[in-house]
């Protein structure tokens, strides 16, 4: 860098447009350290292009330089506004691929000399095209708060389009070659962005504290969870005492209207063994379906699922979580539910599982209008199915249905061969070393 070139860079507005970027890039690399989801990287990549616009600015002025780096950075804009937001990412797209088009052609023009048959100011309506898209688009999804991306657009919307809107207009109008252009509205379009920092920041902290909310909340059911099964497991209670308490708490702390825990009695299928609260059937009922809750809550407490049977049943064979927060739109739900009836609206179902053993399964319903589970209330549903699985294990009187099963009793069971028989099973390995000519198996003998 020459000393011309240092004159011109002190002498003219570009200083000041490269410290107010540099600041902005600083807060958004602070953000990055604990991103939650709010795209700092996109913002950062934005503010490199800026950077280096201005930069070159200085020593190299061409009309070429400032509209192709804009629609550059107003296609960075659209996937900030525009990207969170599923259904409309095919138009985002072919947005950014005709934006990417426009700026190959000119600077074909602008090296090789190409003909286009476009004035190079018809840029700039394509810009003021992309912006009014992105403002149109934030607008039909201001209200969709489901994740920090889509959250910070609903927020950061009016700020871009305001600042972003009057930058493309003027542009248009004064053109990148007029003094007041470059010198104020210029660094005054940058605003948008410190506000998008600003604002990043806050959703964060949000985050933050509802994250500490949700730990210290899953704490106290915990807390909870231990001091039921803790107590039934000290005293003389049976595994049917411990299995009510568990699906109680389970209840309980999600909320829920109703929930069952299921554990295999025979190979190759589950039987509901704990029932509390409603739980309509899952599947059609045999003979004459109940008419009535009283019914149908006596048609679940005595269920039965075949392996890979409904959803209860898949559960208990493939071990997976399954989370339907509106259920009134799946058809899996619709068996059973009468007119007259509660509804499932909402359906959560985990796995009790230790290793890879599957010990049961548990499901918890809401059947209220418009009661629907939450992402927290599922995190803390399998937090505690995990933790309630060692008490099940505890009791060891369950066949699980993964690879390691035995032979087992049901819940509660006293037999002494059965409780030396789940002693061995533990300590029993279940991963046998690989010996090239050899054929390894291990076995147990209760004794």
């Amino acid at each position: 860098m020459n000393a011309l070139v240092v004159n011109q860079l002190v002498g003219t507005p570009v200083l000041a447009k490269l410290l107010l970027l540099i600041c902005i890039a600083v807060l958004f690399l602070y953000l990055c350290r604990r991103d939650a989801g709010g795209k700092p990287g996109a913002f950062l990549s934005l503010l490199g292009i800026l950077l280096i616009r201005d930069f070159l600015s200085v020593s190299f002025y061409s009309p070429y330089l400032f509209y192709v780096s804009d629609l550059i950075c107003l296609s960075f804009v659209l996937y900030i506004l525009v990207g969170p937001f599923e259904r409309f990412r095919p138009a985002l797209v072919i947005i950014i691929v005709l934006n990417a088009a426009v700026a190959a052609l000119f600077i074909g023009s602008a090296v090789f000399n190409m003909p286009i048959g476009l004035p190079i100011a018809s840029i700039g309506y394509l810009l003021i095209s992309d912006v009014l898209f992105a403002g149109l688009m934030s607008f039909v999804n201001r209200k969709d708060h489901s994740t920090v991306a889509r959250h910070l657009v609903s927020r950061l919307w009016p700020f871009a389009l305001v600042f972003l809107l009057a930058y493309t207009i003027l542009a248009v109008v004064m053109g990148y070659d007029d003094r007041l252009f470059l010198g104020l509205v210029m660094p005054l379009s940058y605003a948008w962005m410190f506000a998008a920092a600003l604002l990043c920041s806050g959703l964060q902290e949000v985050q933050l504290k509802k994250a500490l909310a949700g730990y210290e909340a899953a704490i106290d059911s915990l807390h909870t969870l231990f001091l039921e099964t803790g107590a039934a497991l000290e005293g003389d209670n049976t595994g049917q005492e411990v299995l009510n308490r568990l699906n109680g708490v389970l209840v309980l702390e999600t909320g829920a209207d109703g929930g069952v825990i299921l554990v295999p009695d025979d190979p190759g299928r589950v039987t509901v063994q704990a029932y509390a609260g409603f739980f309509p059937p899952l599947l059609p009922v045999a003979g004459a379906p109940p008419r009535n809750a009283g019914g149908m809550e006596a048609c679940m407490r005595k269920a039965q699922f075949d392996l890979g049977e409904g959803i209860l049943g898949d559960v208990a064979k493939s071990g997976k979580n399954v989370y339907c927060p509106v259920a009134e739109r799946d058809p899996r739900f619709a068996a059973n539910n009468q007119d007259e009836l509660p509804k499932i609206t909402s359906f959560m179902a985990v796995p009790l599982m230790m290793e890879d053993r599957i010990l049961g399964v548990a499901a918890v319903v809401r059947t209220s209008a418009g009661s629907l589970f939450r992402e927290e209330d599922f995190d803390r549903f399998k937090l505690l199915a995990n933790f309630g699985s060692f008490a099940i294990r505890t009791l060891a009187p369950v066949r699980g249905s993964g690879e390691g099963s035995g032979k087992s009793t049901t819940p509660g069971t006293t037999d002494p061969d059965a409780a030396i028989g789940l002693i061995q099973q533990s300590i029993l390995t279940r991963r046998l070393p690989q010996c090239p000519g050899l054929s390894v198996d291990a076995m147990m003998i209760p004794a």
